[in-house]
């Protein structure tokens, strides 16, 4: 089989080891994938020797119109989306209306007429609209297409989603909707002035009418499923571990600062990824400067740093900050570490149910991992094989807690071959290899 497997997320596509598991499976299958994103500018890229295409973005407001026209097939469903926020807004403003004084809401009247017509004035120009910026790319990427064939097209967030089923609209081929995370329940997206209503009217188009839908645990799966009313074929698809380490020859050595601080003679902590103040990263340094656990470092590596962890790293003693490694790199720093951080303050849906890759590259490596126990999937695993010391965000302002939990390594008695059988390479890959044989 010809499979298509797109990310539109510029550094999905380079460091999420989701997308490289996924892309290693289909080739061990014996099938074929051509791993295709949008970014800044065109390039070629390797991930582990699979090579990636990506496009230029460009966001064009036509082709977005064209987009969308195509994925709600010219049904009312922009209409239901504005009347279903209209419903919305009135009854919560009726409630406050009520309690507004008589001699007030004329005035108030005035001001909500005025600002509703220039709504209506503006409601053509949201050209920061994130669907309108989906739909772009999603054409951007049909476009790229429309004289090849596939089997298969994988949709891993919602443009690159919305993406395969328009690549298989005509062809009436078979689409997989990938959705590691519940997309519309992330704060960033949330939190971004261009959110609207018909974002989440786009994912739960794409999660019931993916051929095969998947997400990373059963409560995430089960979660999305029941919200969206989905009544076709779902997976749980846990990220995976690797082989061990030494049945792998490392293909590339360390950047030297990276080298360097992980062959410190002091344990290590560390942690990988996305520098978010989402994740909670600036409290932990905070909390660990203060402790000062003697012999002990916290290495961060990783893209994106906040603003409130940048301010914490420039005074820390402690703390280190360093540059992304590559994806094939990222076992062998697990590897050269004591302890693996899993922070991530429960935010939203996808904190509470996720299953971190951290997590699988843990299980490969043997590597504990210390993290907040209202992490839920990831505290199942703990518990059942022993692998990892939970701590509560409350107990970090006590520098004795933090120190505590330290300690606590020491005596954990780790079930690694039990973790393994849990969550293997091994169950992964015959997992993928399942479901791409319904294909064939």
């Amino acid at each position: 089989m010809k499979i298509l497997l797109l990310s539109t997320d510029e550094l999905t596509a380079q460091f999420d080891r989701r997308i490289v598991d996924l892309a290693e499976s289909i080739v061990n299958n014996g099938d074929q994938v051509v791993i295709q994103t949008i970014g800044r500018t065109p390039k070629l890229f390797n991930i582990e020797g699979h090579m990636v295409v990506q496009f230029p973005r460009y966001y064009k407001k036509a082709s977005a119109d064209k987009a969308r026209s195509v994925f709600f097939n010219n049904t009312t469903f922009e209409k239901e989306i504005n009347l279903a926020v209209e419903a919305r807004l009135k009854n919560f403003a009726r409630g406050i209306w009520l309690k507004l004084p008589t001699r007030v809401k004329p005035h108030v009247n005035s001001v909500y007429s005025k600002a509703k017509n220039l709504s209506s004035s503006l409601n053509n120009l949201d050209s920061g609209c994130l669907a309108n910026s989906f739909f772009s790319d999603a054409y951007s990427l049909l476009e790229a297409n429309h004289q090849e064939d596939y089997d298969l097209v994988v949709g891993t967030d919602i443009a690159s989603g919305i993406a395969a089923t328009l690549l298989t609209a005509r062809s009436n081929k078979a689409w997989w909707y990938e959705a590691h995370e519940f997309a519309t329940e992330q704060q960033w997206m949330k939190s971004n002035h261009g959110f609207t209503a018909e974002l989440i009217a786009i994912e739960k188009e794409l999660v019931k009418r993916a051929n095969v839908f998947s997400s990373v645990s059963e409560n995430l799966v089960t979660f999305m499923v029941d919200t969206f009313g989905r009544d076709k074929k779902s997976i749980v698809l846990h990220n995976s571990t690797r082989l061990k380490q030494s049945q792998i020859s490392l293909q590339n050595s360390l950047p030297k600062p990276v080298l360097d601080t992980l062959n410190l003679p002091d344990h290590i902590i560390m942690f990988h990824g996305v520098l978010s103040d989402l994740r909670g990263l600036s409290k932990f340094v905070k909390a660990f400067e203060s402790a000062s656990i003697s012999n002990w470092k916290f290495v961060l590596i990783g893209y994106n740093p906040g603003v409130e962890l940048l301010k914490e790293i420039r005074k820390a003693k402690n703390s280190i900050l360093l540059s992304a490694v590559n994806s094939d790199q990222v076992s062998q720093i697990v590897r050269m570490s004591d302890v693996v951080l899993m922070p991530y303050p429960v935010l939203d849906i996808n904190t509470k149910y996720g299953f971190p890759n951290k997590l699988g590259d843990c299980i490969a490596e043997r590597v504990p991992f210390l993290y907040n126990k209202d992490l839920e999937v990831i505290d199942d695993v703990a518990r059942s094989t022993n692998t990892g010391v939970s701590f509560s965000w409350s107990d970090l302002t006590d520098p004795s807690e933090l120190k505590s939990m330290f300690n606590a390594f020491e005596n954990l008695t780790p079930d690694w071959e039990k973790a393994e059988r849990l969550f293997g390479w091994t169950n992964y890959e015959a997992t993928i290899v399942g479901l791409l044989s319904d294909f064939k």
